[in-house]
């Protein structure tokens, strides 16, 4: 029965904040005269806006599955927004588990 409700916290709020609004670095890799591999993290940019950032994105996406509706989700709240719904289904889903005795 937990497992379900971590699961559905997972699928419907953290997958869609982590894939359309939290930033992440992405690596480019340099090679110095001495052979090391430095990498470098930049732009930083959200999951979405790097899928966005290629060539023909849209050969990638699933059957049925359009660019409109990926903007559609991602528009749909602010960054910032979507953190705090993410907080706060985490605290009620940590509080559900209390109540259960699970986490006292």
């Amino acid at each position: 029965m937990q497992a379900t409700k971590i699961q559905s916290f997972y699928k419907e709020t953290l997958n869609p904040y982590l894939n359309f609004h939290r930033p992440c670095g992405f690596a480019t890799e340099t090679v110095d005269e001495k052979g090391k591999i430095k990498k470098k993290y930049e732009p930083y940019m959200t999951t979405f806006e790097k899928f966005q950032s290629l060539s023909k994105p849209e050969q990638f996406l699933k059957k049925g599955v359009t660019m409109e509706s990926l903007k559609e989700v991602e528009q749909k709240r602010s960054d910032t927004e979507y953190a705090k719904l993410v907080q706060e289904k985490k605290a009620a889903l940590f509080r559900s588990f209390s109540k259960l005795g699970i986490l006292t």
